[in-house]
Parts: C-alpha cells; structure tokens; sequence
C-alpha cells in the first residue's frame, strides 16, 4: 500500500468520526503490532508500517466499528507483549505447536515453506547432515522451531534482524540460512542479491499462516475468521495476495483446479445423462411408432387418429434430437471460452482431444487427434522434451501426485509459446492407467516479464553490455574452476581518458553515444575468449577467460588501444578518447573477485598517472603506494581537524616606487611530527582526492578574514590574492561560496583578488567564462595565474574577464640570458597593457631581473629578492 492510500485512509477515518462524534464511543480499540521488519508481510519506513499484513488488516476490520492502532517492534518483544494480553493482534505469523497454548489462531490464510539460502559459490549442502553447517535463524521466529523441535538442531546464530543474517552469509560468516521462503527471496530481491545468494532447497516444511491474538480478545477470532472468508470469496485477498508475492495463493490454484475439474466431469454427467435419456426416450418412441403402425394396419378406420398421432410423436423426436445438439454446442463453448485449454488423451487408443483455441493454435484441423502421444511430443519445443518426458515419468512411477511442467511448444504463427501443463491420471476397475485430462495454460507472458526482470538485474541499459552483478558472477565462477583445475586468466580495467571532457562540453547525449560506440569496438574486437562488461561511468572491466603466456596481455592491450587511435565518428563529428589499462592476473594476485578489481584498479590508476593511454600490470609495489597515499590523506583530514594548516603572505611590490600594494596568501603545515611540509608534497594528493575543495574553502576564509582584520586595525587597504584549484573552481556553488565568505568577514570584494590557472579556464572554456563572470559582477579581481605555460593563451586571453596577468617564474629565471624569453616577456607586457591589465612578475629573485622588468614596464613583482612569504605579523610591519 502506497503512502498516498495511507493518507487517503485516515482523512476519511477523521471525517467520519468528526461528523458522527456520538457513535465514537461505540468503537472497539484494537491494539495491532507486528514484526518491525518481515517483508513482505511488512515493511517499516520512519514511523510507518506497511505491507501485506496492514493491508489485509485495513481491508478486514470495518473501521466504524474498530479503531486499529498500528505499531511495530523486534518479533521478541512483540510475541512476549501477545501471550502478556498488552497488545490485542500481533499480525500473520506461523502457526506451530508451541504458540497455540500461549495464543489464539485464527483460521490459516495460506501456507509458507522454509527454505535453505547459501552463498553461489558454495558447494553443496546436505540436508540429512545439516547440523555441521553454521546456521543462521529468526529468533523465536516459527523457522527457530523447525531448526530445534523437528531437526534437533541446537547449534545456530539467532538473529534479531534477519537483514543481519543476509549480511553475514553474504561475508561468509555464515554457511547457511534457515529461513521463511517469502521474507528471504523479498530481501534479497530488495537488496540486489539475486545470483550472489540462492537457494539450495525451497518449499520445506509448509507452516499454516494465520493471524496471532491474544487470549484475552477471543472475540475477535471468530469476527477474523467472518471476515477471512468474505475476503476470499470476494477475491480481494487473492488480488492482495499476487500484489506482494508476484503469484497466486496455493489455495486460489487449487480451487481453480477443482473448478475447471469440477465443471468439466459435471458438464460430461449432464451431457451423458441427456444422451443416455434421449436414447431411452427415442427408443420409447420407435417402440410407440411400431405399435402404433400395427395397429393402424389392423384397424384402418383409425388411420386418420393414428397419422395425427405419428406426427405429434415425430416432432417430440426432433426437438428432441435438437435439444441434445444444442446442449453438445454449449459443452464444445463452454470449453473453448475458457482462458486455460483442456486436453484429454485416451491412453489405450492413443487418441486425444485438445481445445479448439490450442488446435487452431498449433494448426490442427482434427477435433480427434489419432497418434495423440507422438504428434504432442513434436509440439514440445525439441530442446524441452525431456522435461516433459520426465515429469511424464515422475508421475507415472509415482514420484509426484500430479503431473506438472513447464516448458516450450512449437506454434503456428510463431515461434514458441511458454506453457504449463497439469494433468492426472484415470485408471479402471483393475488399476489399469486408461486415460489421463488435464489443463494447459499460456505463461509467456510470465517468462517474458521474468526475462525482462533478469535483463535489468544483470545487464548495462545504455551499452547492453554485462553489469557489475553479471561480472561478479562470473569472476566467481571462473575463479572457482581456476582454484579446481588450474590454469590463470586477467581482468583489465579500462578507464576512457578525456571522456570527461566530452561531457562538458557537448553534453551526456553524445558521452552516451562515445560509449555505446567504444563498447560495440571491444565486444567485436576481443571475441567470445573476453567478457567484456560496463563497470560503471567510463569504466570497463575485460574478462580475458583463459592466459597462456604473460605476453598475450600486452597485446591485448595493444589491440584495446588501436580501437581508440582513429577517432569515433558520430554523426560525422570525430571524438579522440584513449584508454588507460590496468590488468591483474588470477590466481597470481588473487582469487576474490572484490580483492582483484581492486588490484586492477590501482594498475589502471598507475597507467593514468604514467601519462594516459598505457597498460600497467599490477605489482605489490602499486599497493604499498596506495596505502601510503591513503595514510597521506588520513593525515591531511587529520589536519584539517587539528588546525595544522596555517598561512603566510607573500606581498607583491609596484616596480616603480616600491610600495606594497598587494599579498598572495599561501598555505602551509605544520606537522606534529615531520615539522613544516611544503604545499609541493600535499596539495597534489589534496587534488587527487578532492580534499582540495575544503582546503581551498578553508584559504579563502582565514585569507578575507585576516584582510578584514588589517583593515579594522587601520592598515592599508590592500587586495589579498587566493589560489583557486580546479576542482574548487568548478563545483557548482562555487560563486554563492565567495558570496558567503565575503558577507561573513564583511570584507569589500575589491579587496579580494582569485587566481586561476590558465589550465582551469581552458577546460570547459565557455561554462568558466561564465562563472569569471559572475565573480567580476560582485566585484571580485581576477588574475590569471601562470601565464604563458601551456595552451593558447594569447588567442582565449581577450575572451576573459580579467584585471591581472601573472607571468610565470619560469620565464622570469633566465630573463638576463635568454633572448626568446626576453620576446616572450615583452610581448606578455605589451599585450596586457593594450587589454588594460596589470602584469605581475613571479619568483624575481636577482637585481638585474628587476631591473629588465623595470625597463619594460612591468607594473608589479613578486619574489624573494624583496620579500619571502611572512606571518602576517610581519606583514603589519609592512603595512
């Protein structure tokens, strides 16, 4: 029940009572709780409880006349509250010996089985010797008592919480669950654990279902029962019923069953009993006509009485012989009309007869089928026919009571239809089997939804390539039969390098497209030998099933990286990605399907930091890296929280009369141990983990934060310069967070000035154009840091709203020795000015750099030869 009929519920609850407020004291109060966590009887959500107990329960109790008060709790508290009379219903439980001296039962729903859950990969279990398994079980759930009262067994975990015990078998606490079938296949339905957790028996020890009430409530068994049976004959049970289990109750099939058996032999009585009195009653007439004809020869004076007679004898005879043709025809409607087809197969002749709508199905003329047997095994779908066979042969040897299966059959107009077919044998006087009728019925429509559901479950929706779960899946398997017959296969990561940038610029429309197209590249590149599976994003994990020599890696490798040395054409437009590839061996660096993704990971991620495009082949070495980089980062959050971090000014000088008119605040920490770090050593990491995000928020707030103090102290006002990192600068508030800091230190954003790198402008140009912009609108300066390194600058350079060009210390170290640096310089200059910008010269540390500078121009430096990055008590001195 969803929550909108919830609430649809109670409203109308409250406006009944509201308008009849002197019947109010009439209602009887239920107190009704249940199982806080047995789906799909019931499932808890915050305060809310649904499921298939409330919701019979809402439809059962006719709320004029009971106020229900629902709640939920651990099963063991729930129980002890039952048998102690403080609450009056503790829903639908199973009925077993030791409850009914301690509860009231109402009359059973339906019935459910036990069934034993093991992990995919594990071996067989033995049922007869099941007490050598670890075993987990409901506590005091009706499966406990199974385990210990029937099987004897003592030695199991107990769960308060069943979701725990999946949890455990599923990490290999556990070797076993014993556990209600219903509640097991929801949860691992719900979970994603469909394949990764099965079943090795079901439909065990079938336990009545029925409603538990207290002792102290009699009276409300015998008003369930009423209501039980109303509810059923009504079919809403049963629609309440295949809404939560996916399928009809037992008991609905069986009676469905009777109904169409019952029908059938009732409509064969009546239309034998017709004919067999239309025979007596014809023979009857014949008789009357032979007397009646020798009488007339006798006495021909009655001819005239004796004609009229014969006629009236004549049309009782064709009405008769009518009647019964009529009847025959509704017998032949009644079993067409029905949506099941029913069959019946002489045994002893080997004839049989089908409905029509089957025949015309299966394209047969004939109402009586000759060689019955051999024309409905060739019907049956070749590869199904030993299923048919066998349950043919289980039933006849008495292995089941009934037959029953499912399987394929050949049609007409098609090319197969999924069936089930029941049936049951008639024998005679002597035992003799001469004849066997049954129904069939058409599930396709089933096996395609249950299809669809396993496409979804185990297969990609954008590339229909094999998902993680079918990857996982098949990893144990192949790691599996490696441990059990030898031999070693490979996983390649693959990870698509400047996908990201097909993204941003042209929109997930055509990244959609680039995968679809790389994956239709490697699954006809590589063959039936690979499993070629969609990990996730731009990720791909290649399965290669069998390695015979280390060196087939590098050429699958090379082969994986051709794909993407020509361009991937979509409509008409060439895309340029390359693949970055780590590949991990089993059995040599693992048998654990998570433990060798993994490996392979840390492989892709070494080729990716080797230069892109590149197979790296995973080593312990790779490992020991990772965890030191993963300790560096512990220790940079631990920073963060210990206030290690701290910064330092670095001022900025006019070239031309030497006053301070700027800093640059830079980071530093102060390690309780390793003493002072350089930003060189950290803040790589911090980019690559994307704690750079929080330090940068961090420099921007103490940075505005410290100016705003100068400027309260009455200092010069001068423009603090922050560091902005590429991912600080794109995330997606990054504006509304300079808006914040700057309204929290109340700091005039004239004298807050961010610097960006050329490479964080060039990507995604027009998006941070944007952004620029919305800065330069609050009033913010914009610099562009390290100007001159990489891209072309000069071209996009117009394009930005800037106020300053930082030239790059690089270009500033040999200024005095080379000439082509000298040009450079000058035009950086000259260009800047024209553009009406301030160029700022970084890492001046020698007087004949500044003297160039001052030559050509340069409005302001920045470097040790005047200054070093200070505290910013010595930067008050300055001020």
């Amino acid at each position: 029940m969803n929550m909108k009929r919830v609430s649809s519920f109670f409203i109308l609850i409250i406006c009944i009572i509201c308008f009849t407020g002197y019947k109010v004291e009439a209602i009887t109060k239920i107190d009704y709780e249940v199982d806080k966590n047995y789906p799909p009887y019931i499932f808890t959500n915050a305060n809310s409880v649904y499921g298939f107990d409330q919701d019979i329960t809402n439809l059962m109790f006719n709320r004029r006349e009971y106020n229900i008060n629902f709640s939920s709790d651990s099963w063991d508290k729930v129980y002890k509250k039952l048998v102690n009379s403080q609450i009056d219903v503790g829903g639908i439980v199973g009925v077993v010996d030791s409850r009914k001296t301690e509860v009231l039962f109402t009359k059973p729903l339906f019935k459910a089985y036990i069934a034993v859950y093991t992990r995919n990969s594990s071996d067989k279990v033995d049922l007869n010797q099941l007490g050598k398994y670890k075993i987990g079980v409901g506590r005091n759930y009706y499966s406990e008592d199974i385990l210990s009262q029937e099987l004897g067994i003592n030695s199991y975990i107990s769960y308060e919480n069943v979701e725990d015990a999946v949890k455990d078998l599923e990490d290999g606490k556990l070797d076993v669950i014993f556990e209600n079938q219903n509640l097991m296949d929801s949860l691992l339905l719900r979970d994603n654990l469909k394949g990764v957790i099965i079943p090795q028996f079901t439909h065990l020890y079938p336990v009545d279902q029925a409603f538990a009430v207290s002792k102290s409530r009699p009276e409300l068994v015998d008003y369930m029962n009423k209501r039980i049976d109303e509810l059923k004959a009504s079919g809403a049970f049963e629609e309440l019923y295949k809404q939560y289990f996916y399928e009809n109750s037992e008991e609905y099939i069986e009676n469905q069953h009777k109904n169409v058996i019952s029908l059938v032999a009732i409509l064969f009585a009546i239309v034998t009993s017709i004919l067999i009195l239309s025979k007596f009653y014809i023979d009857k007439l014949k008789k009357n006509l032979l007397k009646n004809y020798i009488e007339l020869a006798a006495v021909n004076k009655e001819l005239s009485d004796t004609k009229t007679n014969l006629e009236k004898q004549y049309e009782e005879l064709y009405k008769s012989e009518k009647a019964l043709r009529e009847s025959e025809e509704r017998y032949r409607l009644v079993l067409e009309a029905s949506n099941d087809g029913v069959w019946d197969w002489d045994i002893i002749n080997d004839i049989g007869y089908l409905s029509k709508s089957w025949r015309e199905m299966l394209g047969v003329r004939e109402e009586v089928i000759n060689n019955y047997f051999d024309f409905f095994k060739n019907a049956v779908y070749p590869e199904d026919r030993q299923i048919v066979l066998k349950g043919l042969e289980d039933y006849f040897m008495g292995v089941t009571n009934q037959y029953e299966a499912i399987f394929r059959l050949n049609m007409s107009k098609s090319d197969f239809l999924w069936v089930q077919c029941k049936g049951r044998i008639f024998k005679d006087e002597s035992g003799v089997i001469i004849r066997m009728a049954g129904s069939i019925s058409d599930i396709t429509e089933k096996k395609n939804y249950q299809s669809k559901i396993y496409r979804m479950a185990y297969y990609d929706d954008l590339t229909n390539l094999p998902n993680r779960t079918f990857l996982n899946d098949k990893l144990d398997s192949l790691m599996t039969n490696i441990v059990k017959k030898g031999g070693k296969a490979a996983v390649y990561f693959l990870d698509l390098d400047n996908f990201k940038n097909i993204n941003d610029t042209l929109g997930h429309d055509y990244g959609d497209l680039v995968l679809k197209c790389a994956s239709n590249e490697l699954v006809t590149l590589l063959g039936d030998e690979y499993t070629v599976s969609r990990f996730g994003g731009d990720e791909f994990i290649i399965v290669q099933h069998k390695l015979d020599d280390v060196d087939q890696l590098e050429e699958t490798a090379q082969k994986i990286v051709k794909i993407f040395d020509k361009p991937i054409l979509i409509n008409n437009h060439p895309f340029y990605v390359a693949a970055s590839i780590g590949v991990a061996i089993i059995p040599d660096h693992g048998v654990d399907s998570i433990d060798i993704l993994k490996k392979a990971d840390i492989a892709m991620y070494n080729a990716k930091e080797e230069g892109k495009g590149r197979l790296k082949i995973y080593s312990e070495e790779m490992s020991k890296k990772v965890e030191l980089e993963s300790d560096f980062e512990k220790s940079i959050r631990k920073a963060m929280e210990q206030k290690e971090f701290y910064l330092n000014y670095q001022p900025y000088f006019d070239v031309a009369t030497g006053e301070i008119n700027g800093v640059e605040a830079l980071i530093r920490w102060n390690h309780p141990i390793k003493g002072i770090i350089p930003p060189g050593e950290f803040i790589p990491l911090a980019e690559k983990t994307g704690l750079i995000k929080e330090i940068g928020d961090w420099v921007l707030m103490e940075a505005s934060k410290q100016n705003k103090a100068w400027q309260e102290k009455g200092l010069k006002k001068i423009p603090v310069a922050v560091n902005v990192a590429e991912h600080q600068f794109q995330t997606p508030l990054f504006v509304e967070r300079v808006k914040k800091v700057l309204e929290e230190t109340k700091l005039d954003p004239r004298y807050l000035k961010l610097e960006i790198t050329e490479g964080t402008v060039i990507k995604s140009f027009d998006n941070n154009i944007s952004i620029l912009k919305k800065l330069k609108e609050i009033g913010i300066g914009i610099s562009l840091d390290d100007f001159g390194t990489g891209y072309s600058s000069l071209s996009y350079i117009i394009k930005l709203p800037l106020d300053t060009v930082k030239i790059d210390k690089s270009f500033v170290d040999d200024i005095c020795n080379m000439e082509d640096r000298q040009l450079i310089i000058e035009d950086i200059i000259s260009m800047a000015h024209k553009l009406n910008l301030d160029v700022v010269a970084e890492g001046v540390e020698r007087k004949e750099q500044l003297e160039y500078l001052k030559r050509h121009n340069c409005d302001k430096i920045q470097g040790y030869l005047l200054s070093r990055p200070l505290t910013s008590d010595k930067i008050e001195e300055l001020l």
